[in-house]
């Protein structure tokens, strides 16, 4: 806190107390006004739609509380907090039955990694998968969808599209897209930050950090075994911290835990990959009470899904796979006309 290493179950001066019970009211306050279910757009909540910083600034809070609140939420944002909506993350808390319940998430693990969930879909679907195949124009005529990779075209009657929007403009349409379809492509979201996961000696069992630290904002541990600890760790700046560098996610976690030492590390950059060109969808200020609707509307024969496309849970997910159900039933409509 202020550049400095507490070690402590509550970092929170006692005098803040008041300050962070009247932060989380007004939170909690703030996300029982939202029904996830329904488009924000129409439920008059542009006051919400501002970076988190200022949200935060309106409470006059402590600096022990604001500076923490800050952290926090630029961690799960992986931005900053300066930017990141606050209607955002109260919509996701909403979702979530509360905003103590969206801090306290019970996150579910696939045993043997996320790709077995693909897995199991492709095989209850029966469809063919295309891989290295990487589309370059998508065209909609005579009631007809045809789309074209760099070697082979494919015709439908409707198409899904799922691509992220930092990557959509790669893709040329015709007719173009929509103006607030280019905007995101142009604006793309905000997600640039950094996840990492690291094995570490000498790290307490059932700890926890969270600070403005050499490249992690917040990391904690996720489980034990011969070879140490696995810690999982979070920055908001991708550029900030190389999740392979062994030596700088030593000085990363390092920052928290001085005494410990990281035999091995790994992670990915999401925000140089040429097929995400960003992390977990993370809206700026502004661009939910204008965009949200437009961006999962289809537009013609061609349908739009995709985790940033979510009403519900648009950073995780079971965002991207609520996508999909909407998505299937505009393709239904679509088809039956």
């Amino acid at each position: 806190m202020g550049g400095r290493l507490v070690e402590s179950g509550s970092p929170i001066p006692l005098e803040e107390l008041s300050d962070l019970e009247r932060l989380l009211q007004t939170a909690i306050s703030a996300a029982g006004r939202i029904d996830p279910d329904r488009p924000l757009t129409e439920q008059d909540l542009g006051e919400l739609d501002i970076g988190l910083d200022r949200f935060f600034d309106q409470l006059r809070l402590g600096p022990g509380v604001r500076e923490l609140a800050s952290v926090l939420m630029s961690a799960n944002a992986g931005m900053d907090a300066a930017d990141a909506s606050a209607l955002h993350w109260l919509r996701v808390s909403a979702a979530a039955g509360g905003v103590l319940r969206m801090l306290a998430v019970d996150n579910q693990e696939f045993r043997d990694g996320s790709v077995s969930l693909l897995e199991a879909m492709l095989a209850e679907a029966n469809v063919e998968l295309r891989l290295s195949c990487p589309v370059r124009r998508i065209e909609q005529a005579a009631g007809r969808v045809n789309v074209l990779t760099d070697g082979e075209r494919f015709e439908a009657r409707t198409v899904v599209v799922t691509i992220p929007s930092g990557v959509l403009g790669q893709v040329e349409f015709e007719p173009a897209l929509g103006d607030a379809k280019l905007r995101a492509v142009s604006e793309s979201h905000a997600g640039t930050g950094v996840k990492v996961w690291a094995t570490v000696r000498g790290a307490p069992a059932d700890w926890s950090a969270l600070g403005r630290g050499p490249g992690l904002d917040i990391a904690w541990t996720m489980g034990e075994d011969e070879a140490g600890s696995l810690i999982v760790g979070f920055g908001r700046d991708a550029r900030a911290l190389d999740p392979n560098d062994l030596a700088a996610v030593q000085r990363a976690i390092g920052a928290y835990l001085p005494n410990a030492e990281v035999t091995a590390c790994t992670g990915h950059d999401w925000t140089t990959d040429r097929y995400a060109l960003g992390t977990w969808p993370s809206f700026r200020s502004g661009q939910i009470t204008r965009d949200e609707g437009l961006l999962s509307a289809p537009e013609g024969r061609i349908a739009f899904a995709g985790a940033e496309t979510a009403r519900r849970w648009p950073t995780y997910i079971e965002g991207a796979i609520e996508s999909g159900f909407r998505a299937a039933r505009e393709i239904a409509d679509l088809l039956s006309a």
